[in-house]
């Protein structure tokens, strides 16, 4: 699972994207996973076993928090004024809801509370329209950008 996950940050950061959000890679997962019970709590879990160091910073762009194994944020994390380190998971506070949390379950409670509506209801996906954000089902390029994962 921890593989299927860094190979879906890693394909991003191919196509010259930074990340992807914590929705689209709970949804990823569930899409491959059908078994598994994933959800927030699993998910950043499943960050601090991996390899690879992740980092969760806020994206400006789409108003959302992103994960992503770019290392610029690795060699530039004194720039930032918060920061929490969970074994290989960096978690970057510059602004969002997490602005001041320190300890790993109030992170995971504060994330559920953001996006338990959008999980239940299947919604995975941001979508910007016209500087208006809202989540929705993923659309055939996020199912083939998924699938194309082995």
């Amino acid at each position: 699972m921890d593989e299927f996950v860094i190979d879906l940050l890693d394909k991003k950061r191919e196509r010259k994207e930074t990340g992807l959000t914590i929705p689209f890679l709970i949804g990823a997962l569930r899409r491959r996973f059908e078994n598994e019970n994933i959800d927030i709590a699993k998910l950043l879990s499943l960050f601090m076993e991996v390899d690879k160091t992740l980092v969760l910073k806020f994206c400006f762009h789409i108003r959302e928090y992103i994960i992503t194994t770019d290392n610029i944020y690795v060699q530039s994390l004194n720039y930032y004024k918060s920061v929490s380190s969970f074994n290989n998971f960096i978690l970057i506070k510059d602004n969002g809801s997490l602005v001041g949390i320190e300890n790993f379950e109030d992170i995971v409670y504060v994330l559920n509370l953001d996006y338990e509506d959008s999980l239940k209801e299947g919604n995975y996906s941001v979508r910007v329209n016209n500087h208006e954000k809202f989540m929705s089902k993923f659309d055939d390029d996020d199912l083939k950008f998924i699938d194309s994962i082995n």
